[in-house]
């Protein structure tokens, strides 16, 4: 078998391509087939070539993708799982009503003041301590909530202050651990500070 290199050859190539068709198009199922379309109206023409393009479309993709799962390595990506130790229980906080504080006195931590909402830095407490505050409302009303929350976990714990009306007072606690406020303000100026007992 001789190789067609050139112009030619490609030609000549081609050419021979051409004959075989023509050849395969008189033979009978091809006669059969076109007397078979002509014999279609003109809409199931129009229905069998648009569903006869949408199934060669659909088997060069899939043909093409097969060629490319084969050639191709894929690459599995595992996803790293944090191991993440046990939560630890939040610190128990009890409310009280007033410790006897013979000997010892109460000793300001920490003050804060304002009139919006907020998030205080952590506080680390160690026996009694207690949250005093006063609250201005604004003419038309407002409100003042203070809640207590424990770092780590961050759990709700208490809510120390909660007033619509304007006024100083004062909740006593017992509890180790560290821990935060947050203060929600709305229409008012207040004042929080935190103390321990020493």
């Amino acid at each position: 078998m001789s190789t067609n290199s050139g112009p030619r050859g490609q030609g000549e190539a081609l050419d021979r391509a051409l004959l075989e068709l023509e050849r395969w198009l008189e033979t009978r199922p091809w006669r059969g087939f076109t007397a078979w379309w002509r014999a279609q109206t003109s809409r199931m023409q129009l229905g069998l070539a648009v569903t006869a393009l949408v199934v060669l479309a659909s088997v060069m993709n899939l043909c093409g993708s097969l060629g490319r799962s084969t050639s191709q390595v894929t690459q599995v990506i595992v996803p790293v799982v944090a191991t993440a130790r046990p939560a630890a229980p939040p610190p128990t906080l009890i409310a009280e009503n007033a410790p006897a504080d013979a000997g010892r006195s109460w000793t300001v931590t920490k003050v804060w003041q304002g009139s919006d909402s907020r998030d205080t830095e952590e506080l680390t407490m160690a026996g009694h301590w207690r949250v005093d505050w006063i609250f201005s409302p604004a003419k038309g009303g407002g409100s003042l909530h203070v809640f207590i929350y424990s770092v780590e976990p961050r759990v709700l714990l208490y809510e120390a202050v909660g007033t619509q009306s304007g006024g100083a007072d004062s909740s006593f606690w017992s509890g180790n651990g560290r821990f935060f406020l947050k203060i929600n303000a709305d229409r008012g100026d207040w004042k929080v500070a935190v103390q321990e007992l020493r």
